[in-house]
């Protein structure tokens, strides 16, 4: 199976038809004391909650909120080349914005203060005073930066006036996605742990139990989401296949143009955030994603 060939402790997996009907599978473990993992469990979704960001940020462009081609200096003028920095750009990590994760001081305290919540004005604060040396110029070539979504988050927050787990609660109760949510589980009991042994020095491992809110605050709009297999797939059905975005909205997002993914190269090409994956011979659309353990 994938899971074992792959060795992954455990695996969901949801598939819906043309008609809407979905399937559900599950495979594997939740933990090391193999307790079985279920369809109705819940995982930490790492950067496939962009999608969401992506989301909320298209529909604003819809509604006329804001542009494409909005500068970021008409919400943060004080971030480091914010004048040439659009929506656009960010959208498809072309700003040039420093890798949050570049910076080792939030590695160590996502580690050893595992209930730390960070503010998105305490991740905004930091890029701006902290991030231009390690900045590059805008809208010259791709190159991944979680700093990106981090920032569209913020302009929600700001054009939405509302924080930004409101942003999710909300979109996740109009599409009746009862297992999502922002940060925090919505039920622990159903958050399956994770193991670390690779990215977390730790000579013992590293494990993000239910209680862990550091790693999933530090990433934020990022890759701050929980989540379960069936309802990313409602969620991502419903943004390429739904009424929530008008055509024009959706043939901009997914009009792809080239890059290279240096830890993902079945990634070949981007859209407005999301990516085009060519995996033996076969392309499809989506979006990754990887969280500590």
């Amino acid at each position: 199976s994938a899971r074992i060939v792959n060795k992954v402790n455990g695996i969901q997996l949801c598939i819906i038809d043309s008609l809407g009907n979905k399937t559900n599978f599950a495979s594997g473990y939740r933990d090391k004391k193999k307790e079985p993992i279920t369809s109705s469990m819940c995982l930490r979704i790492g950067s496939t909650a962009k999608l969401f960001a992506n989301y909320l940020i298209q529909k604003s462009v819809q509604d006329s909120i804001i542009s494409l081609d909005d500068k970021l200096s008409k919400w943060y003028p004080r971030f480091p080349n914010s004048e040439s920095i659009t929506i656009r750009n960010l959208l498809m990590h072309k700003s040039g914005v420093a890798e949050i994760l570049s910076f080792q001081r939030f590695l160590m305290q996502c580690s050893l203060f595992p209930r730390k919540v960070y503010s998105t004005k305490e991740l905004i604060d930091f890029l701006s005073e902290n991030s231009a040396k390690k900045a590059k110029q805008p809208n010259i070539k791709y190159e991944y930066s979680n700093s990106n979504y981090i920032l569209l988050a913020a302009i929600a927050e700001k054009i939405y006036n509302k924080e930004y787990k409101y942003l999710i609660d909300s979109l996740a109760n109009k599409l009746n996605l009862f297992n999502t949510s922002y940060i925090k589980a919505n039920n622990s009991s159903l958050l399956v742990n994770g193991y670390d042994k690779d990215l977390i020095p730790f000579p013992w491992g590293y494990v993000t139990k239910p209680d862990n809110t550091s790693w999933t605050s530090l990433a934020a709009a990022s890759g701050g989401i929980i989540s379960n297999a069936e309802d990313l797939c409602s969620f991502f059905n419903y943004y390429v296949n739904g009424d929530g975005l008008n055509q024009a909205i959706k043939s901009d997002v997914l009009t792809f143009e080239p890059c290279v993914h240096k830890d993902t190269p079945e990634i070949i090409a981007i859209g407005l955030g999301i990516f085009q994956f060519k995996v033996d011979g076969i392309e499809y659309w989506g979006h990754e994603g990887q969280m500590i353990g």
